[in-house]
């Protein structure tokens, strides 16, 4: 028999939500409908490194009615959004996208969205950088600035070419268009403080349209607390907690929340950030990294705990003993440290290094993962014990998680060989099943209650798979008001689940 998923409850939704960092904001003529364009940086900090180039959440422009400011259309592209034009008349938005692709070609599309009826044309017959888009009300002509093909053509001409046309109208290729002109040409360098600058000027325009909106993103990791309590760290918010639809939210403009934990008596809430703190020598910005204690009822910090090493991944056990780990770099002495629930030091450890720690209920092991293997740690010993995955998997492992003593789902591959989830028995490397995946796996949970994995993937797939025999029972695109997103954090309590999305939503599931 089948499960079913039913999403119960969205938490965090507020006017003009579903995007990601704001890049411009166009109106159309008469002003009813206003284009929010934006992008998502998923931020891959020491713990959750994603392969970006496999997200299909990455540049977005999303439709909105000015009167109601709910959402019409959403629109999904693979390239940077330089530019849109909305058509005087017809329910049309031209989109001008494209970058230089960091080696050799300006790559980009001119494309042409009804988005009355969602259907989508590129225009151009190559793959070209568009940099401008615009129409000429007078005669209906559509006017659009093109990118040299290349480096070698870029160094070559000095301006860039502009290029006009009325041959929209037929869904198909440009075949007739013309030369009008040059403009200078300008390289374009989008520094962050300038990128803050626009998404500052567009938030204080959308909060004008409507005071409640808030810019949310990127929830990072997510936990209950007694089935009634959700609490969630992320890039904004970068805390908040949940009680039935109420909230409580610490935003923090300079920070991001990369992990959360909840003591194993409810009473305290560790969250693991990076901030950026001015340095007073050298008279800028530099990213430091804390684990702080927080009281889950008003959120109150109780004790801040900065760490030698701004990047680096933390693991609780069963009795609330932290082992921290430093991010790896060249010629850079790892440093491996355990503290108590109090975040006392106890001691610095010995051992291999590891990509992501793989949460387990042991009160003596804790387990890691790296591409090529499964680490179990003994504590009390300092000893580890190496579990080789190079012989039954192809491609780096991505996610691991323990169904029970000595059983684990481990999800691994990449593009170019495709992606899998498979269930070992550690001891003997026996793999009792394998199942194929269309897309990479962000984040998985094991549901007891249910005998279930349940699984967040790349394309914004939700998936529920069959812990004894690896079946798919449930496979559905994640939408909310008619735009899809992506699930980057998961938590189980019982039958249900809580998920937190790169646009920063709360997503509360029923799994029958």
């Amino acid at each position: 028999m089948n499960n079913k998923i039913m999403l119960e409850n969205v938490y965090g939704k507020t006017p003009f939500h579903g995007n990601g960092k704001l890049t411009g904001i166009k109106y159309n003529l008469d002003k009813s409908v206003i284009a929010v364009v934006s992008e998502f940086s998923l931020y891959g900090w020491a713990g959750r490194k994603l392969e970006n180039r496999n997200l299909p959440f990455r540049y977005r422009v999303q439709l909105y009615n000015i009167k109601t400011l709910e959402s019409i259309s959403c629109l999904d592209v693979p390239y940077p959004i330089n530019e849109i034009a909305f058509h005087p008349q017809e329910c049309l938005v031209f989109l001008g996208t494209g970058s230089f692709d960091g080696g050799f070609l300006y790559e980009g599309e001119l494309l042409n969205w009804d988005y009355h009826t969602g259907e989508l044309f590129s225009l151009l017959e190559e793959s070209r950088e568009i940099i401008s888009v615009n129409f000429d009300e007078k005669d209906d002509m559509l006017n659009f600035t093109v990118s040299p093909e290349d480096d070698w053509e870029n160094k070559k001409y000095k301006d860039l070419f502009v290029y006009k046309t009325d041959d929209f109208y037929n869904k198909q290729k440009l075949n007739n268009f013309m030369q009008i002109g040059t403009t200078p040409k300008v390289n374009k360098i989008y520094s962050i403080q300038s990128k803050k600058r626009t998404h500052s000027d567009c938030s204080k325009e959308l909060k004008k349209l409507c005071p409640e909106y808030e810019y949310r993103a990127n929830i990072w990791d997510i936990k209950w607390r007694n089935g009634e309590d959700i609490f969630c760290v992320g890039e904004s918010p970068f805390l908040e907690k949940w009680n039935f639809g109420k909230k409580q939210s610490i935003f923090h403009e300079k920070g991001r929340g990369c992990q959360l934990f909840i003591s194993s008596n409810k009473e305290r809430v560790y969250v693991h950030s990076e901030e950026m703190e001015l340095n007073a020598e050298l008279g800028f910005d530099l990213l430091s990294g804390y684990l702080s204690i927080y009281n889950p009822s008003d959120l109150e910090i109780e004790s801040k705990m900065k760490q030698s090493f701004p990047h680096f991944i933390v693991h609780k056990n069963k009795v609330d003993v932290f082992l921290v780990m430093d991010e790896v770099f060249h010629n850079h002495d790892t440093k491996k440290r355990v503290y108590t629930s109090s975040l006392d030091f106890i001691t610095n450890y010995e051992m291999d290094d590891c990509d992501r720690f793989i949460s387990v209920e042991d009160e003596d092991f804790f387990f890691k993962s790296t591409k090529e293997r499964i680490i179990k740690f003994n504590r009390e010993n300092n000893k580890q014990t190496n579990y080789s995955l190079s012989e039954i998997v192809k491609g780096p492992t991505h996610e691991a998680c323990q169904t029970e003593p000595g059983t684990f789902i481990v999800t691994y591959g990449e593009r170019d060989v495709g992606y899998n989830i498979m269930k070992i028995e550690i001891e003997t490397m026996k793999v009792i099943w394998t199942q194929l995946l269309p897309t990479q796996v962000i984040v998985m949970r094991y549901m007891k209650e249910k005998d279930v994995v349940v699984c967040s993937l790349a394309s914004g797939k939700l998936v529920i798979i069959s812990e004894s025999t690896g079946e798919v029972k449930v496979l559905e695109e994640v939408i909310v008001d008619k735009c899809k997103t992506m699930i980057l954090s998961l938590d189980i309590y019982g039958d249900r689940v809580a998920a937190g999305t790169i646009d920063g939503l709360v997503l509360c599931y029923h799994v029958s």
